[in-house]
């Protein structure tokens, strides 16, 4: 049922994770401050993920969770919202709307749709990008999306470190690629020994980002190819971002560094392994070019991912190889390279 609200709404976001889908949202905080410059906007989001919304200028208030959903509950009952945007849609989501008892809207996540295209191959998924089902929970109102993609600002003094850094270690703005080896399972991620065998054939400086995770993979490509600067697990998300601002191009896995990269309109190539960009979840709004398998008929195969192959072959990765993606670096993507 539509409804008003007043000028200056009192609305709570619900976004729990991860870093990808929280920075999906950001056009949503965006185009209510748009409507609304008066605006009350909260954002409740798990404590891991502050970084990805920290820094954004249109939250009023950002609402961590940590551990028990219970004593946040306490408090943001005494919020008195206007409107929940319930952009999650997960037991802990709805149980939220349920104690606060006001107005809400929830995202079309199509969960089960979902699962019979990745499991069963029947039908096809809902085509609308992810954001563009975000910000469906604002049609009611008139708003739209206003075609400037995602946020994640960098503070000055982040820059300017990183600028520091990179003539400390004999580099040049726009003179490296950026490769993000992260991915929050296995199938997303390229073989190690594929990075190896690309990069002792690559002609540039490339720098590699990370958490903690990509450590053993990055020492090694590090060992293994002169030309690299390992940063992984040295960086924070808004270092690292500057990182990949500051990049000719960005190499990366169906990750949170991919949409980090899309909101600072960075030119992106994607490796697509179990997952797809047909699942709403590619770059928004920046150029960027999908390498991937779309022949094989297990993919995808789910739109997160698993710790190995349920097939045991790998053919979403492992076909494409090193080869394969250093012929499209130095002849049809030649803007990535420096």
């Amino acid at each position: 049922m539509k409804f008003s609200l007043p000028d200056s709404p009192r609305i709570l976001i619900i976004r729990f994770s991860s870093i990808g889908d929280i920075l999906m949202t950001t056009p949503v905080i965006r185009a209510i401050r748009k409507k609304f410059p008066d605006a009350n906007i909260h954002y409740l989001t798990k404590a891991k993920f502050k970084e990805a919304i920290e820094q954004h200028p249109d939250l009023n208030k950002i609402w961590l969770l940590e551990g028990k959903l219970a004593p946040i509950l306490q408090e943001l009952k005494k919020q008195s919202f206007d409107l929940i945007l319930d952009l999650h849609d997960s037991i802990r989501s709805r149980l939220v709307r349920f104690q606060l008892g006001v107005p809400f809207r929830v995202y079309p996540k199509k969960a089960f749709q979902r699962w019979k295209y990745t499991k069963l191959k029947w039908g096809l998924p809902d085509p609308r990008h992810t954001v563009q089902k975000y910000l469906s929970t604002l049609q009611d109102w008139g708003i739209m999306d206003d075609g400037l993609g995602l946020d994640f600002p960098i503070r000055p003094e982040v820059l300017l470190n990183v600028k520091e850094k990179i003539q400390d270690l004999g580099l040049l703005e726009g003179q490296y690629l950026a490769i993000a080896l992260g991915g929050s399972h296995e199938t997303k991620k390229w073989p190690t020994d594929y990075y190896i065998r690309l990069l002792n054939s690559y002609p540039h400086k490339v720098v590699l980002l990370g958490g903690s995770a990509e450590l053993l993979a990055g020492r090694a490509i590090q060992e293994a190819c002169g030309q690299v600067i390992n940063l992984t697990g040295k960086t924070t998300l808004e270092e690292s971002g500057a990182w990949l601002k500051l990049a000719s191009g960005v190499v990366t896995h169906d990750t949170g560094l991919m949409h980090i990269s899309a909101a600072l309109h960075q030119k992106i190539l994607v490796i697509w392994g179990n997952t797809g960009p047909e699942l709403g979840m590619y770059p928004w709004r920046t150029p960027h070019y999908n390498f991937e398998n779309p022949s094989l008929s297990c993919r995808p195969c789910s739109h997160l991912g698993y710790t190995q192959c349920p097939k045991g072959h790998f053919l979403c990765m492992k076909t494409l190889t090193p080869e394969k993606l250093l012929y499209l670096l130095e002849n049809e993507l030649p803007f990535l390279s420096p």
